[in-house]
């Protein structure tokens, strides 16, 4: 069947005599429309798409050289029918109404249907008799077929095949969309749909009186009051408003409401009426609630929203506690009512909240999200991506449709300029605002004082690297024979991963990047303990890690690495202490340790190897000039020492090894680089604290080895005086 222009799907609002039958039957069936969906030539165009293209307003550009915004219908581009469709079917989507011979319901996927043309009715599940009944031929019975219902949506239709039948539970969406594509208009439209028309999708259903509820959110008002000015200003731009002699007909879809829609309120559709001497509230009290997860994740409590919408998830560090409050209030029993859709924009991530939604775009079937194949890095199962092509008006034609070689093409051109400028600042910052791959937007900046950029671009390297992959053993730290400390290769373990709780197993695994030299020599190898301090917890995602790093320069190594690694949380503390013991022994090297968990100090002390434990750094008091903690070994962590080791690390980081080339490509740890990208102060990051403290002993070990030569440069001086020489051949002459 051929294409429908888009053209079919856009009107002119007629203005009729709002006193006219033709008024009243004209916007009925408007609504309709609206809220059934409309057809044209077997396509079909979801109800809020068309709202949104005939009824709704925002602010835009009209046109391509306008250097003003006015408020208008937007655009029908290829993005708003994508957009409806994934709306359809995560609101429960199951086939249309007089399709007898397919379906979406994902109840009958694995059932053998038919539809009885004698007796007009589908028959699921057939008995022996059916069966033989239909081998007769003695009547017509037709196969129908499960379809998905997201390719189904999307075909053109041998004929128009009426409403959309909501057969299946609700699905979530977790969207992630480079800048520039109007996510906030639509999402506007989308609330004010589900408020205008009480959440139905049968016109017939209005005479029902139902209600529904909508709740909007996000982890600061900044960004939800953002997206509710747009609601309230298309919600005040209505088409269809009339005005006779002094008289003003509203838009018949208005609502009057009550309420307020700042942060915590509610917006009520209800009315009061002056009947005869009495006040009658009026209204279908359809609800909109404004809710802010910031400091509470438990924000939602109280409603039941059967449509969601999370704004800028992308700095709601706390997403998965407030997805498990609105799992609740989205369900019926075991029953799916609504949808939690949740909005990201590339660029818009913060440090470690941005590991919160990896984790659901990532993993969309574990949080009920509807999945997509990744056909941008092949990574299996994601959320919804729109890339930076699909939102580039200038390479849409009069339909609306993305000439996607060509956005691409400029896309690419704009990268080439951006990689031979001095710094690389700006072409990161256009891969996160404009990314063409999911991974892209989720490039850290704010809130990470780390490179998150060139983390990102050497993990992709490491990952897609055998030869890097095959620099890595795995296995444990055991006792030979003689009782020296060896490492046992043992690629059945696993190193633990991060975030931890992807971990197959919390016991982890040692990991090897580069054996000890021949009897190394003191100094050759230090190491950064982040300790636990108990047995094995369920409830805690922390573990233990100890990172083993090279220090010796000589003619043949002219950087710092580190060198091994283990992370995990075996069930018995002791037995990470042992593994640490174990490792230090082996390479020869002294660990300096975070000291508020004695454990580790006090089973060293046990063992009679309490030297491999390094003593309280000499550079604290000029770090942390107040502090009064005197410790003899380890250190503590105050806000200004951690300040500063951040620093060290940063600095090491970005250290240029060679044009182009920095001292961050030498690290090997795949979960030591994805904390690093998704570090932030308040979260759980073992690898790094680790890895932090190799840097404070190794600045420690320079600094002491520095004063000590210019100790002994300050007596070489003293002793070559020439007055001292020449004392001492007075004294021999006489």
């Amino acid at each position: 069947m051929s294409y429908v222009s888009n053209n079919n799907f856009k009107f002119k609002i007629q203005n009729l005599n709002p006193l006219s039958i033709d008024h009243k039957l004209y916007w009925q069936e408007e609504r309709r429309r609206c809220i059934e969906g409309y057809w044209v030539s077997g396509r079909y165009m979801p109800g809020p798409v068309y709202q949104y293209v005939n009824h709704w307003k925002i602010e835009l550009n009209k046109g391509k050289n306008s250097k003003n915004k006015v408020i208008d219908n937007p655009f029908l581009r290829d993005l708003e029918w994508e957009k409806g469709y994934i709306f359809m079917e995560a609101r429960g989507f199951s086939g249309f109404e007089f399709d007898k011979y397919n379906t979406c319901d994902r109840r009958l996927k694995d059932e053998l249907m038919f539809y009885d043309e004698y007796e007009n009715k589908e028959i699921i599940s057939p008995s022996h008799e059916t069966i033989e009944l239909i081998n007769s031929n003695s009547r017509r019975f037709t196969p129908i077929h499960y379809v998905n219902a997201r390719d189904y949506l999307r075909w053109n239709h041998k004929e128009n095949y009426g409403r959309a039948i909501m057969g299946n539970d609700s699905k979530n969406v977790v969207d992630i969309e480079a800048r520039g594509g109007g996510k906030s208009f639509f999402a506007a439209n989308l609330i004010a749909w589900n408020f205008l028309h009480d959440g139905v999708f049968w016109y017939e259903d209005l005479k029902s009186k139902p209600k529904s509820e909508t709740l909007v959110g996000a982890i600061d008002t900044k960004f939800s009051s953002g997206l509710l000015k747009k609601v309230k200003l298309g919600l005040e731009s209505l088409s269809g408003g009339v005005e006779i002699a002094d008289t003003y007909y509203p838009p018949p879809f208005t609502k009057k409401y009550t309420g307020s829609w700042e942060s915590g309120k509610t917006i009520l559709a209800q009315y009061e009426q002056k009947i005869g001497n009495n006040w009658v509230k009026r209204g279908s009290n359809s609800m909109i609630h404004h809710r802010s997860f910031g400091d509470n994740p438990m924000a939602a409590n109280g409603t039941r929203p059967s449509f969601v919408c999370l704004e800028e998830i992308g700095f709601m560090g706390n997403l998965l506690l407030a997805l498990g409050q609105l799992k609740e209030c989205t369900m019926n029993g075991s029953e799916k009512f609504g949808t939690i859709w949740m909005f990201g924009t590339g660029g818009d991530m913060e440090g470690g909240s941005t590991e919160a939604v990896k984790d659901v775009f990532y993993n969309p079937e574990a949080y009920d999200c509807l999945s997509f194949e990744d056909e941008y890095e092949n990574k299996g199962k994601i959320g919804l991506f729109i890339p930076a092509s699909m939102t580039l008006n200038q390479f849409k034609n009069d339909e609306g449709i993305t000439d996607k070689a060509a956005a691409s093409s400029f896309l690419d051109k704009e990268r080439a300029k951006l990689m031979n400028g001095r710094s690389k600042q700006p072409l990161y910052d256009e891969l996160q605002n404009r990314p063409i791959v999911p991974s892209e937007a989720f490039l850290v900046q704010q809130g990470n004082i780390f490179p998150t950029a060139e983390l990102k671009e050497h993990l992709s390297n490491i990952e897609s690297d055998r030869r890097i992959k095959e620099k890595s053993a795995t296995g444990w730290m055991i006792r030979n024979d003689a009782g020296k400390a060896e490492f046992k290769v043992d690629h059945d373990l696993i190193p633990c991963d991060y975030p931890t709780k992807y971990s197959k197993d919390p016991k982890g695994a040692v990991e090897i990047w580069e054996q000890p030299v021949d009897k190394p020599q003191y100094g050759t190898y230090i190491a950064g303990i982040d300790s636990i301090d108990q047995d094995k917890a369920e409830s805690s995602s922390s573990m233990g890690s100890i990172i083993i790093y090279k220090r010796f320069i000589n003619a043949d190594s002219t950087y710092h690495l580190p060198v091994a690694e283990y992370t995990g949380r075996p069930e018995f503390a002791t037995d990470f202490y042992e593994q640490c013991r174990r490792l230090l022994e082996y390479y020869n090297a002294k660990a300096l340790y975070e000291n508020q968990t004695p454990g580790i100090k006090a089973y060293f002390e046990t063992k009679n190897c309490l030297h491999l434990l390094s003593r309280q750094p000499s550079i604290i008091k000029s770090i942390s000039p107040s502090s009064k903690v005197e410790r003899i070994f380890g250190t503590h962590m105050t806000a200004q020492i951690k300040d500063a080791i951040e620093i060290m690390t940063r600095d090491w980081l970005k250290t240029e090894l060679e044009p182009g080339k920095l001292q961050l490509t030498k690290i090997y740890s795949v979960p030591l680089l994805k904390e690093l990208i998704g570090y932030n102060k308040d979260g759980n990051f073992d690898r790094v604290i680790a890895f932090m403290l190799v840097m404070m002993q190794d600045l420690e070990m320079f600094q002491v080895q520095a004063e000590e030569e210019i100790k002994e440069t300050e007596v070489d001086n003293f002793f070559t005086r020439q007055l001292f020489v020449n004392r001492q051949r007075s004294i021999v002459n006489y």
